[in-house]
């Protein structure tokens, strides 16, 4: 419905091929991965892809921590080594329900950015 919705709105700026990305983006950053195939079929081009899949991946991870925003977080990202290290401390005695929903995501993580991702989350 999202994708629909921008790929079909007057944003002045972008061009249509544009706004299909955008809108692939919005589609893809809630539960299902993006399929380089299903993409494919629709012209988008491997560097499409991989961009597609990335921001996916980085707003699904702004969506989740948006939803705890009662809970006080803090973020921290470090390539080391070839792996992306990314550390996100919640304050309080008890982690938010958010943090196991974040935990579940990070095979998307490692699969969108070719690279081993370690999360830490703690309190």
């Amino acid at each position: 419905h999202a994708e629909y919705l921008i790929a079909n709105s007057n944003l002045p700026g972008f061009t249509q091929r544009e706004k299909g990305l955008i809108g692939l983006v919005a589609r893809f950053h809630r539960k299902k991965t993006p399929q380089a195939d299903e993409l494919r079929e629709r012209g988008i081009t491997d560097k499409q892809f991989d961009c597609v899949k990335k921001l996916s991946a980085i707003l699904r991870l702004a969506a989740l921590l948006h939803r705890s925003r009662r809970t006080q977080w803090t973020a921290g990202a470090e390539l080391k080594q070839d792996v992306l290290e990314i550390e996100l401390k919640f304050a309080g005695t008890k982690l938010p329900p958010e943090a196991k929903k974040i935990s579940r995501n990070w095979d998307l993580f490692t699969s969108a950015f070719g690279r081993p991702v370690a999360f830490a989350i703690k309190q």
